[in-house]
């Protein structure tokens, strides 16, 4: 049987159908802050710029182009104990305000992957959120994971594509546009220390 505990969860909110939304304001509104009652760090994203997967097209003055998704928040936890993927989604229902029905939620397998994927890094072929659209209520995790573990950054993106130093110097650009210049002056050092600046 499969064990469904964990520390690390990735999900997914949807938004109910039965409601038209400004999305950017109701997202706003939704009390985040109350995940610190049980998940020690989280972050979470509007994906309010996807579009569906070939396929599904609309045509806008005789151009086929890609429908948009709807609106949807993408957001990683973590807890300080092991917890069932079920509890989990109880948990962020009943915390969020939302229903079970609109919550999805997997063990997640690495924060930092996961991290990337919110922003859909290495996802070309997808809308690139900036990494300053990321929410969390710790910068200092949400840094850490997202460069400074190099051996999972590594690892898991180099069997993927090609990643090159163009890539990480985009994401160094990126995480100190949004997390300040102290954060991207430590990134800057220790890739000077690898060899890639002089």
């Amino acid at each position: 049987m499969l064990d469904d505990r964990s520390k690390a969860f990735f999900g997914v909110l949807n938004f109910p159908a039965d409601k038209i939304y400004n999305y950017q304001s109701f997202f706003l509104s939704i009390p985040w802050d109350s995940l610190g009652v049980s998940f020690c760090n989280y972050a979470y994203i509007l994906h309010d710029k996807d579009l569906v997967d070939k396929g599904a097209f609309f045509v806008n003055s005789g151009m086929a182009v890609a429908s948009p998704k709807t609106p949807h928040v993408h957001f990683l936890l973590v807890s300080p104990n092991r917890r069932r993927v079920g509890s989990v989604i109880n948990e962020v229902s009943n915390l969020l305000g939302f229903p079970t029905c609109l919550v999805s939620v997997r063990v997640c397998s690495s924060v930092p992957s996961s991290l990337l994927y919110m922003i859909h890094y290495f996802q070309k072929e997808k809308f690139q959120y900036s990494v300053s659209s990321l929410c969390s209520n710790n910068p200092t995790w949400l840094f850490s994971n997202l460069v400074a573990d190099e051996f999972s950054f590594t690892k898991y993106f180099l069997s993927k594509v090609e990643a090159s130093k163009g890539d990480y110097v985009r994401l160094i650009n990126d995480i100190g546009l949004s997390l300040g210049r102290k954060y991207k002056d430590i990134i800057y050092n220790y890739y000077r220390y690898k060899g890639w600046f002089k």
